[in-house]
């Protein structure tokens, strides 16, 4: 089936923020702004029991900026709730809940979490079993960088069938394709180019405090003085995505994008230069035929409120999205 999914990613703060205690409120407005599908984290390793989840972090507005009741069983009752509504579902994983030390407790945790959700495969598009390898921070199971323990341990975890990825953010060309069925890419003009060196913004992703969010106030005054360049970047970033994919013969699924990484409801910060950015990002993924899901943003949820209630560039966006083609099957 060729079909583009137009996907948003809740990560963890389906189940650790306010905005989506009402689960039928947040994915009415999903359906309403024209998305079909959903990452999410599946919590591996503390799934199903209930626990008190310390922060990531408190300068960004994915999950919980305070400690959180965590009940990962509950994971049986939202994909309940998406079959309703034919929401696909990526389950991936920031390891929230769980800190595996090892290939083998990552592969069990995992595994888990996959022999309880048989009933829903129909509903789960893929799984993602580690968010942004092999970045520290979400890469707790190995401090090996190179492609084998990822590869050990996508060996490991048996999906009953499930299309199965893991996610990178950077290195889209020595990607290791031979244990996954499909790429999965996120990819911001920010993350691979000069915008957050020292010469702009000086950006350094502080996980607490707002002080990376006053340097983002000089954010748009950098992209619009070199606006070509940055929209050139991110040309470029897709077409060797979509290079890799062709190469390989597998479809890419990009849930975070397009422009700045970090961005939030502060003030000082207009949503405006981002919507153009990420608008770019899309038309130009679309037109490649390389692309099984594609995102509009990385902020696409409730707690974003600058970005979520301008229902009609959602909608125009995902009509984009779901008018495409993956033309690899």
């Amino acid at each position: 089936m060729n079909k583009t999914y137009a996907i948003a990613m809740w990560d963890f703060s389906w189940l650790e923020r306010s905005e989506y205690d009402d689960w039928d409120k947040a994915l009415d407005e999903l359906q309403e702004r024209g998305y079909d599908a959903l990452r999410i984290e599946a919590y591996p390793g503390l799934f199903p029991k209930a626990e008190t989840l310390e922060p990531i972090w408190d300068a960004n507005d994915w999950g919980s900026p305070e400690p959180v009741l965590v009940e990962s069983f509950k994971l049986h009752d939202f994909l309940a709730k998406c079959t309703g509504r034919d929401i696909k579902v990526g389950l991936s994983t920031w390891w929230r809940g769980s800190r595996p030390s090892t290939i083998q407790q990552a592969a069990k945790a995992w595994q888990t979490v996959l022999d309880n959700v048989k009933a829903y495969h129909d509903t789960i598009l893929y799984v993602d079993v580690s968010n942004e390898y092999p970045l520290n921070i979400w890469t707790p199971w190995t401090e090996d960088q190179s492609s084998t323990p990822i590869n050990i341990l996508l060996e490991s975890i048996d999906t009953h069938g499930l299309p199965v990825t893991y996610s990178v953010n950077q290195q889209f060309t020595a990607y290791s394709a031979g244990n996954v069925d499909m790429l999965s890419f996120n990819i911001w003009f920010a993350a691979l180019s000069t915008f957050y060196d020292s010469e702009h913004l000086n950006y350094s992703f502080n996980k607490f405090g707002n002080d990376g969010y006053e340097k983002l106030k000089k954010a748009e005054h950098f992209y619009r003085k070199e606006e070509s360049h940055w929209l050139g970047t991110l040309d470029g970033m897709i077409a060797e995505a979509a290079d890799k994919a062709f190469a390989t013969k597998l479809p890419i699924i990009t849930s975070e994008g397009w422009g700045p990484i970090d961005y939030k409801d502060y003030e000082g910060l207009d949503w405006g230069w981002v919507k153009e950015a990420c608008a770019h990002g899309v038309d130009m993924a679309a037109r490649t035929g390389a692309w099984k899901a594609i995102c509009t943003s990385n902020f696409c949820g409730p707690q974003f409120k600058g970005m979520w209630n301008d229902i009609q560039w959602h909608k125009d966006l995902t009509n984009i999205i779901k008018g495409s083609k993956c033309t690899i099957l």
